[in-house]
Order: structure tokens, then sequence, then C-alpha cells
């Protein structure tokens, strides 16, 4: 709807788009996930900064227990990270690019360490 109608439709589909993205299906997530950057273009930074910034986070922290592998969540994420970060203010791209680096290094640091302890073949979380 978002896509054919444009952006003053999204009070009225803001409510299930939300509640969609913490459905407990990750392949919900994962086609939201795969949509974010197109709907930020649509709705432009400010509205994409108070409303989907929050689930970008949340997607690129998935932790269900779900039998999808849950990179691919966040793959679908970083694939979309360019389009979606250009539909930020400036200042918000650059802080946001600092928080999901120290992600990355996080996320390195536990696989090291369970690669260590030979639990390699377990799924890491973030």
């Amino acid at each position: 709807m978002l896509f054919c109608y444009g952006a003053e439709y999204w009070d009225d589909l803001k409510g299930p788009y939300l509640k969609m993205c913490y459905d407990k299906e990750s392949k919900v997530r994962k086609s939201l996930a795969n949509s974010l950057a197109e709907i930020a273009e649509i709705l432009g930074a400010e509205i994409t900064e108070k409303d989907l910034l929050p689930i970008f986070e949340k997607f690129f922290k998935d932790e269900s227990k779900q039998l999808l592998n849950l990179d691919e969540i966040k793959m679908a994420v970083f694939k979309n990270l360019p389009k979606f970060l250009k539909n930020l203010r400036m200042e918000t791209r650059f802080t946001n690019l600092e928080k999901i680096k120290r992600m990355i290094v996080i996320k390195h640091i536990k696989i090291r360490i369970s690669r260590i302890n030979g639990e390699e073949g377990k799924n890491v979380q973030m």
C-alpha cells in the first residue's frame, strides 16, 4: 500500500507494519528487513529516523531462536544498508555507522571466542 499511495498513508500503515516487525516468524521479519530501504525512501529522513531507525537496529540485532538462519535477517539489512543510510540526515548516518561498526567488532570477537572454545558449529548471537 505504501508503495502505491505514498507517505501520506504512513499513519494508517505504521501500526500494522511495526507489529509485523516483531512477528514471531523470522521469515516475516526477513521480508520486512529486505524492504526497509525502499520504505525509508518513500517516507523521507524525518519519519525514517523516528519510526524506522529503531526497527533497523532491531533487525540488525535480531536474536530469535527460530530455524531460519538469523544471519539472513542481518544480511537483508546489510544488503540494503547504503540505500537505507542515504535516507538519513548526515549526522544520524555517521552515528549509526559507528554503532554498526561496534556491533560487527563484537560479533567477530564472539565468533573467535566460540571457535577457541570449540563451539564452531553453534549459532553465535550478537
